[in-house]
């Protein structure tokens, strides 16, 4: 009988393994919101911020979804923000946050950038370049203070993805050029040409207006048929999400309810990179991704993790407390953290589409 009694429960337990990991769903903005006032009940306490305030970030803000097992809380933070909200530094805080996942993560970026020689004049590109930089800052040096590491999935940390983002976008174009030069139809070249400057009119509207693969609001079906880097961005992001997700993944539901992973990016990715997560289509997905990879040689198709070398011991010595009044980071460990000699990249995979 006691054979029997133990085979019941290990069959159980097994059971409610498998059903822990084998649900993708989007999470109840309401639960978001009640979990969220329960889990900063401290810091709401003290009077960082009300819960009136947590609601409404959270309303605005915050998308969750639930990939084997463990929650993945996307948060928008848009390049132009110029502060990082005390509600979102309550998330990174949070004892629940294995691994904050970053656009762009400021050292390797800046590393990269370096090597080229384009960082200084990236920056001097226009304000929204300029606004990237700044952002990638902000948050290397907040995960630098709270001493949570950081995990990049993100193709677009190296110079040559501009390059390679501009010549599919306009790879229509040079095979108008192509067939002009070898004495193609005349009115073949003409619709050719007609055909693409309403297809980069359309691109120029999506980007200025945030529709399409830039609305912020929805997702339409037609967006994963469509070929572009950004696309690829999203979709190689969402992997590599749904990689740490098996890796930080809980083995009971008492931990999956202490477990999550705090994505930042702009609204626009998070929708689709969370859209991806919730409604693949392996099939096309990996079409799409073996494309990519073929046209994009040299980018980065893994799944970086960082963490800061002494983070903890920095943290205590800058004198910085979260919460009290006039306490700041001080300006050397800023420097400090956006060296990469500074960080330890502890676990480097690649990403299969």
């Amino acid at each position: 009988m006691a054979d029997d009694a133990s085979g019941l429960e290990s069959g159980e337990s097994a059971l409610q393994s498998t059903e822990i990991h084998s649900h993708r769903q989007y999470i109840l903005q309401d639960e978001l919101i009640t979990r969220a006032q329960k889990d900063f009940s401290s810091a709401i306490q003290e009077g960082l911020f009300s819960p009136d305030d947590v609601q409404k970030f959270v309303s605005e803000k915050v998308l969750g979804v639930r990939v084997n097992g463990i929650d993945v809380i996307s948060i928008d933070f848009e390049h132009s923000d110029e502060a990082i909200n005390p509600i979102f530094e309550a998330y990174i805080r949070s004892p629940k946050t294995r691994v904050l996942v970053a656009e762009y993560f400021y050292p390797e970026l800046k590393s990269n950038m370096e090597r080229t020689g384009l960082l200084t004049y990236i920056k001097r590109l226009g304000r929204d370049f300029a606004n990237r930089i700044e952002y990638a800052e902000k948050i290397s040096n907040l995960c630098s203070k709270t001493s949570k590491p950081v995990a990049v999935a993100d193709i677009s940390n190296k110079a040559k993805y501009m390059f390679f983002r501009e010549f599919l976008r306009h790879l229509p174009n040079m095979s108008t050029i192509i067939w002009a030069s070898v004495g193609a139809d005349p009115e073949v070249i003409r619709v050719l040409a007609m055909a693409n400057v309403t297809w980069l009119i359309g691109l120029l509207y999506q980007m200025a207006l945030n529709k399409g693969i830039y609305d912020t609001e929805k997702v339409s079906k037609l967006d994963k048929f469509i070929l572009d880097f950004e696309q690829a961005r999203r979709l190689y992001a969402a992997r590599g999400i749904e990689q740490l997700t098996e890796e930080y993944s809980p083995s009971s539901q008492s931990e999956r309810d202490e477990s999550q992973i705090v994505v930042m990016y702009p609204k626009a990715h998070g929708v689709r990179i969370a859209d991806y997560l919730i409604n693949p289509n392996r099939n096309l997905d990996k079409i799409k991704g073996l494309f990519y990879k073929l046209l994009g040689q040299g980018l980065d198709f893994s799944v970086r993790q960082w963490r800061r070398k002494d983070s903890l011991q920095k943290l205590a010595d800058s004198g910085y407390r979260w919460g009290e009044q006039g306490s700041q980071i001080s300006k050397q460990s800023d420097l400090e953290s956006a060296d990469l000699a500074n960080w330890i990249l502890f676990s480097e995979r690649k990403i299969s589409a």
